[in-house]
């Protein structure tokens, strides 16, 4: 399934401060971003486009309304070059998006994976929604979550769909926190997206908004061995 982002190129140049750094640098090719599971290609991005193996129709079919906009490129990168130390390693690339039954998107991935030979594999989710991730374990992964939500839901304008890059970091959230504030002046933040009672497990950056797409970047808090995790975490479909 090709998904057609006009001005993505836009996106990729203001990530080229990332895709230089070592722990990121081998999902790199060609200019191209490629996530690959043994000797299959989950995904391809593109100065247009994003190329996915396993997918369905659905997926960023709807847009939200927000202008385009995306966060200061200069800012950007001496942000990503605070974080350098930090950053471990390219965890998923992951696509939340809304659909009319989150029930009929898992049979439709389940059988997009059938097909293609790709493991899909399931976990338990913070709030009860479909997390799915697809590939490798021991690899980066892609993740879907498809959102079943009213039209009436206001938010659904804003923070669907997104596209998020998530990083396995070395950070504590008040690290990142302060490297965020220093860097940008007040103009991004930082919030938690994931925590377990006091414990904060994942935070998240907005980028901006691309077509009706917003993109983040998903930072890993203090993270140990995620790889390890996910084979007790992950279930198989």
């Amino acid at each position: 399934m090709n998904i057609k982002i006009n001005s993505l190129i836009e996106v990729i140049s203001l990530l080229k401060p990332l895709m230089i750094l070592d722990r990121v640098d081998s999902n790199i090719k060609n200019g191209q971003i490629v996530i690959e599971s043994e000797s299959k290609t989950l995904m391809i991005v593109r100065s247009n486009s994003i190329k996915l193996t396993i997918s369905s129709g659905r997926l960023m079919k709807y847009r939200n309304n927000l202008s385009n906009a995306l966060c200061n490129p200069q800012h950007f990168k001496g942000f990503l070059q605070k974080c350098s130390p930090h950053i471990l390693s390219l965890d998923h690339i992951g696509f939340c998006y809304k659909v009319n039954s989150a029930k009929q998107e898992l049979a439709t991935l389940k059988s997009s994976s059938r097909k293609t030979k790709i493991d899909l594999y399931i976990m338990k989710s913070a709030d009860n929604s479909t997390w799915l991730f697809a590939g490798d374990t021991d690899k980066p992964m892609i993740e879907f979550l498809p959102i079943q939500i009213g039209p009436s839901i206001l938010s659904t304008n804003y923070w669907l769909p997104h596209i998020h890059i998530c990083l396995n970091t070395s950070f504590q959230f008040d690290e990142l926190e302060t490297v965020c504030h220093e860097t940008f002046s007040g103009n991004r933040s930082i919030f938690i997206n994931y925590a377990e009672g006091n414990v904060a497990y994942q935070s998240r950056l907005w980028l901006g908004t691309v077509t009706g797409i917003n993109f983040c970047l998903d930072f890993k808090l203090n993270v140990d061995n995620t790889y390890q995790s996910r084979k007790t975490r992950l279930q198989k479909l």
